[in-house]
């Protein structure tokens, strides 16, 4: 079960421009587009996104332990092991309900202390495909019936 006493670490800021160049945020799709042949800007709004994640991070996870059930676990096959799944509010509120995207948590139990380390970012599509390997989500935020149709560019293969 995830335990959200325990710190996130999200140090891998190439996740951020990996994200973006994969559709998996769109809300930065079209400035990245702008800034992408230039080195520079394109580095400040890598830190800009990271600036925004960090604090959709907490606010994720003081969701989650409020209610332990808005974490969905999905498993990963390439290293045989459980991830949890949080969804991420980019915009100011929750109160549309609608997260832009999921970040999968893996549990890293080396050093002192252990610590979920950011591995990538889905769209909820990708989110909700994953996590029904395991059991159907039965959460609001990766619920099928009120999201709205996937875009076709979102669709993992």
């Amino acid at each position: 079960m995830f335990n959200a006493q325990v710190p996130i670490s999200l140090n891998d800021s190439h996740i951020f421009e990996d994200g973006v160049e994969r559709g998996r945020l769109p809300k930065y799709q079209q400035e990245y587009e702008q800034v992408k042949d230039d080195p520079g800007k394109k580095a400040l709004l890598c830190a800009r996104i990271a600036r925004d994640f960090s604090s959709a991070i907490e606010r994720a996870r003081l969701l989650a332990e409020r209610n332990y059930k808005l974490a969905i676990p999905q498993y990963w096959m390439e290293t045989n092991e459980i991830q949890y799944l949080l969804p991420i509010y980019l915009g100011e509120r929750e109160e549309n309900g609608r997260p832009e995207c999921a970040l999968a948590l893996r549990l890293v139990q080396t050093g002192r202390a252990p610590y979920y380390r950011g591995a990538t970012i889905l769209t909820l599509d990708m989110a909700y495909n994953n996590a029904r390997l395991l059991a159907k989500p039965d959460v609001f935020w990766l619920d099928t019936e009120t999201r709205p149709e996937p875009h076709p560019s979102n669709i993992s293969k």
